[in-house]
């Protein structure tokens, strides 16, 4: 079966659309045994989750009801269930782990990027990159929770860039609180194949799903090309991650070589499809270190400098 493409719109081959339907399935079984340990009424809080219908009763383990208002706010309840490192203010929506690497973390606007609890889990998808002493350029860095992470793994300098401003206001918000502001660079802005603005609604709920658009009315953001990021910040033997909801495609595939060239190792999130990206990073004198297909749209692809 190597070597045909399904034709689909993200050009995967059959067997990677089969290995992201398995994972999905997967994900979709492991959360429901999440919310079965969480809620006394599960099979109703999953079923009306499955069906959209927000807000829902949910009647926690204890006989405490709660009001799920969002399928992340049920993720999260669940997870605070599950973990006990893990509290949540959710007047100020700021997550707290108790101990990350003999630490505090403080993470505000959670319920915009759930995801920001995996960061700090004992797996976390980055955990492979060799951090320490690096410049590592983070681009969709979203509510800021993955530069954290890296600036306490030890990188000498973090760049996050990301384009919505309340996402870029969160961001900033907690790399102060968890003192990291020497560490870390935070920059409102995107990235793409050539330097130019779009116009952006400052009052946008943006979240960890948001795609980079133009709007109507609203500020000029810049974007900036990986040529640009790399010369401005003197990127030599740099680390990229890329988590911008499609921007990678753009970003990646019109760099020049000499460009990528700069970063030892780049882990991308792709949203349709790696196999484009995978021949690009190839020719560019990379090795694939690993290709993750968390479901049939997404996954990771990571990449080390040969």
């Amino acid at each position: 079966m190597k070597g045909i493409i399904l034709k689909m719109s993200n050009g995967i081959t059959i067997y990677e659309y089969i290995f992201g339907f398995t994972n999905s399935i997967k994900n979709k079984i492991s959360w429901f045994i999440k919310y079965k340990h969480t809620f006394k009424n599960y099979f109703e809080v999953v079923n009306k989750i499955r069906n959209n219908k927000f807000p829902i009763n949910g009647i926690l383990k204890n006989g405490k009801n709660v009001n799920i208002k969002s399928i992340d706010h049920g993720a999260l309840l669940s997870l605070l269930e599950s973990n006990t490192n893990l509290k949540y203010l959710e007047n100020e929506d700021e997550l707290i782990i108790k101990e990350f690497d003999n630490k505090e973390i403080h993470i505000f606007g959670i319920m915009r990027n759930i995801d920001a609890i995996f960061t700090f889990d004992q797996n976390p998808t980055y955990k492979f990159l060799p951090v320490k002493n690096k410049i590592i350029v983070d681009i969709g860095a979203s509510i800021g929770d993955t530069s954290i992470y890296f600036a306490l793994k030890g990188a000498s300098k973090v760049i996050a860039i990301e384009p919505y401003p309340k996402n870029f206001d969160l961001a900033k918000k907690n790399i102060l609180k968890n003192k990291l502001d020497k560490k870390i660079t935070i920059i409102l802005g995107g990235a793409g194949s050539i330097n130019k603005t779009i116009t952006v609604d400052p009052n946008y709920e943006s979240s960890m799903r948001s795609k980079l658009k133009n709007f109507e009315v609203g500020i000029k953001v810049p974007i900036y090309s990986l040529e640009t990021i790399t010369d401005e910040y003197n990127i030599e033997n740099g680390i990229l991650k890329m988590d911008c909801e499609e921007c990678e495609y753009e970003a990646i595939l019109t760099a020049s070589a000499s460009t990528l060239q700069k970063f030892s190792h780049i882990q991308i999130e792709y949203h349709k499809g790696f196999n484009k990206l995978k021949k690009k990073l190839v020719e560019s004198g990379f090795k694939i270190n690993e290709i993750k297909i968390e479901n049939q749209n997404y996954g990771y692809i990571s990449a080390l400098k040969i």
